[in-house]
């Protein structure tokens, strides 16, 4: 399947040769490729949180929670802040910190969230531990997303910042295929190497912007 269809035209590749669905394809492995290793889309949704089980967090879908047409890599940071109180950041632990920090924690009940971790079943994560009565308050998850195939737009902001690492990536790609009239290996490292340090660069412009997250693993749910 075709990635991003409505974006490649405006990458500008010269290629005559290539046909267009290829050249669709490739600038589209680029452009999500690069939002994945880059973590340069980071997305906020607040939500109002009546925490009264073990799991209330968002769903995190595209369209409502997440932008359109995007698809949750993984989540950032969370903040939760009682009614009228200010949001203070919950820390990230794996389920095996848990089992050291409480033994009780699948069951453990406060009146406020001390952590949180993924689900095993890669469902939504959970906020630990469960409250022990019903509270109201907010929850603010900061997300990491790449778009998805059905993307057909993305914001200028990422057009003026990335072109040129998309391009690069794209072109790294073409001329590493074997046997075509423009495979050109050594072109295609000189290029993937291009894509690699702009890809790291927005990394580090994220981080800078963003702050580290408050986690200790990189994955999120299996993805």
């Amino acid at each position: 399947m075709a990635l991003i269809s409505g974006i490649y035209p405006k990458v500008r590749i010269e290629a005559p040769s290539v046909p267009e669905p290829l050249l669709e394809d490739v600038v589209g492995a680029a452009i999500e490729d690069f939002f994945r290793e880059s973590e340069a889309w980071r997305h906020t949704t607040t939500t109002l949180l009546d925490w009264t089980t073990a799991l209330p967090f968002p769903a995190l879908t595209a369209g409502t929670e997440l932008p359109a047409d995007t698809r949750l890599h993984r989540v950032d940071v969370v903040k939760y802040g009682a009614q009228g109180a200010n949001l203070r950041p919950v820390p990230f632990h794996t389920r095996q910190d848990l089992d050291c920090i409480w033994q009780d924690w699948e069951i453990r009940t406060s009146n406020t969230p001390e952590a949180w971790t993924n689900d095993p079943n890669g469902a939504a994560p959970r906020l630990v531990p469960a409250a022990d009565a019903d509270q109201v308050g907010v929850l603010q998850v900061r997300s990491i997303v790449v778009p998805t195939s059905s993307m057909t737009d993305i914001n200028d902001y990422f057009y003026e910042e990335f072109h040129d690492a998309w391009r690069w990536g794209a072109l790294a790609r073409l001329l590493k295929m074997p046997g075509r009239d423009w495979t050109n290996l050594s072109l295609a490292a000189f290029y993937e190497r291009k894509e690699e340090d702009a890809q790291k660069m927005a990394k580090s412009q994220a981080e800078a912007e963003y702050g580290q997250p408050n986690r200790r693993v990189m994955a999120y749910g299996g993805l």
